[in-house]
């Protein structure tokens, strides 16, 4: 259909250059403070800031990239530093959990957005039929013939004040 966008093109979020160097420029203060903590500390559930909100604020690509990055730094720094592995196998195994639950927050964060912007604007979509007393349905063919009368009203307590016995 021309000129159909989809719920999920209306909340795209397109990142600049600039978004993503504020991005990269973060990953690699984590980076940093990660290479000078030393191998006995490890910083990278720090990584998790700048994945969050890349995810919240441009979607789950935008954070699967910083979680790939993230991963990066991490690989960079246990590999010119030295990592408290006994192994490269299970300094690769640990790396392979790490990005796995790195995307799985990125993933959560982008759905909570995404879920969160689809019930604010149906809310503002309900405020503005309340607003100009529309319902969302069209009227029916024989709306006009259901007109309830005044007795009927008071039959049925619809009239403040009257009630018959």
């Amino acid at each position: 259909m021309v000129g159909h966008t989809s719920l999920s093109d209306q909340f795209a979020r397109p990142a600049s250059p600039l978004i993503w160097g504020f991005w990269l420029a973060i990953t690699c203060g984590v980076a940093w403070l990660d290479n000078i903590s030393g191998t006995n500390l490890m910083l990278w559930g720090l990584y998790l800031l700048p994945i969050t909100l890349s995810a919240w604020f441009q979607g789950f690509r935008a954070g699967g990239v910083v979680c790939v990055m993230a991963t990066l730094a991490m690989v960079v720094d246990g590999l010119c530093n030295g990592h408290p592995f006994s192994s490269d196998l299970y300094f690769l195994v640990a790396l392979a959990n790490r990005l796995a639950a790195m995307l799985a927050v990125a993933w959560l964060a982008g759905r909570v957005f995404r879920s969160q912007m689809i019930e604010s604007t149906l809310k503002s979509y309900d405020e503005v039929l309340d607003y100009l007393h529309a319902s969302p349905s069209p009227p029916s063919a024989d709306s006009h013939s259901r007109t309830v009368s005044v007795a009927d009203k008071k039959a049925c307590g619809a009239v403040p004040g009257e009630t018959t016995p």
